[in-house]
């Protein structure tokens, strides 16, 4: 199976994918951890959910956008819901994660948060 990029981004997140290194945290995030940029492709794929969404893709491609101890975050082209449990699919292993955050950037873009509960890693990146 072969997923395609849906994705809409806008300028300023275009932007803001290129840039590197950590990530200050705003006035109103409480973090236990830095967050590092990163600019990656991965898959989404929902586990379970306590909800039916209509339209909603079980598999879809995803841009990794930061990393931390504890979370990651990424930009979808469709809207996930906390609760939801993912698995993102690296190049290098796989992350299981419970969604914590989701907010509207724009049409076909939103930005989720997930709070990691295990980290498989591949055998050929051990």
């Amino acid at each position: 199976m072969s997923l395609k990029m849906k994705i809409q981004l806008t300028p300023d997140l275009t932007k803001s994918l290129e840039q590197r290194g950590t990530t200050e945290p705003n006035l109103f995030e409480a973090r236990g951890s830095a967050r590092f940029r990163c600019n990656a492709t991965a898959t989404a794929k929902l586990m379970a959910s306590k909800m039916h969404i209509p339209n909603q893709d079980e598999d879809s491609l995803v841009i990794v956008k930061d990393l931390s101890r504890s979370g990651v975050g990424f930009i979808s082209h469709q809207q996930w819901f906390p609760s939801q449990v993912i698995e993102l699919t690296l190049a290098t292993g796989k992350i299981h994660g419970r969604v914590a955050r989701a907010r509207r950037i724009a049409a076909s873009c939103y930005e989720i948060g997930i709070e990691i509960a295990k980290f498989e890693q591949n055998a050929a990146s051990a």
